[in-house]
């Protein structure tokens, strides 16, 4: 690990991010890293269940960024910036690594890791620490989804590309820091899957088609309506026509 992150390595835990959570709450300083070998409850987004065999990457980092509860989904594009920057380069020619809305990181069509970010409140309506979760898929991969294994030429260990992953993380969690949103959403666009098409955006109780514009400086997506108006979605499941 780099300066300032402290790894925690178990066999098997319920979910890193639950473990994660209760040192945050215990006071635990940002920069503690959890990984475990499986999970017996990994989760991802919206409470769906994340299979968790040995094999893959699944890891959690303990985040205490000064930032609002409006700007806290950046966090997800960076970190999903940090992903594609360490995975391209280990690719087979012809695969591409792309962004996904909101979280997750695709080779070529298919999913290949998931990020999810959970949190509590502080005071002034900031958050008093972050907890950012990442599932990987080296060895094995769901029914759709795409492992590294298939997809890179050499086989990389799951602490390996822990620690490169944190490194990446560090250097666009500094260009945040310093810049703010806009180069990290610039990079996320430059690979985001279906920008520019049609797609249908599906939400609790409701769902939307349109044409993928952009996402705007909260990490919303724009979607073009049919009649001309720009929807702004802010959480929500995309599908491809």
């Amino acid at each position: 690990m780099i300066d300032g992150y402290r790894l925690h390595h178990f066999e098997t835990l319920d979910s890193t991010n639950d473990r994660a959570k209760q040192m945050a709450r215990d006071g635990a300083s940002a920069g503690h890293v959890i990984i475990a070998d499986q999970q017996t409850k990994g989760r991802g987004r919206q409470g769906n269940q994340w299979h968790s065999p040995q094999g893959n990457l699944y890891m959690s980092v303990i985040l205490r960024e000064t930032v609002g509860a409006i700007n806290a989904g950046q966090l997800s594009f960076f970190s999903a910036v940090a992903l594609a920057d360490v995975v391209a380069p280990l690719l087979k020619q012809g695969l591409k690594v792309e962004q996904k809305w909101p979280n997750d990181v695709w080779i070529s069509g298919q999913k290949l890791a998931g990020i999810l970010l959970e949190s509590e409140g502080g005071q002034d309506s900031t958050l008093e620490w972050i907890v950012m979760g990442i599932g990987v898929n080296i060895v094995t991969a769901p029914e759709g989804a795409v492992s590294l294994q298939h997809s890179c030429d050499d086989i990389i260990e799951t602490i390996d590309l822990g620690r490169l992953f944190i490194n990446s993380l560090e250097t666009r969690l500094s260009q945040w820091r310093k810049n703010g949103f806009a180069g990290i959403r610039d990079a996320w666009l430059e690979n985001a899957r279906g920008l520019g098409t049609a797609i249908t955006v599906r939400l609790p109780n409701q769902e939307f088609s349109g044409v993928f514009q952009t996402v705007d400086e909260q990490g919303c997506l724009m979607l073009e309506l049919s009649n001309g108006a720009l929807k702004k979605i802010a959480s929500g499941d995309v599908f491809f026509s």
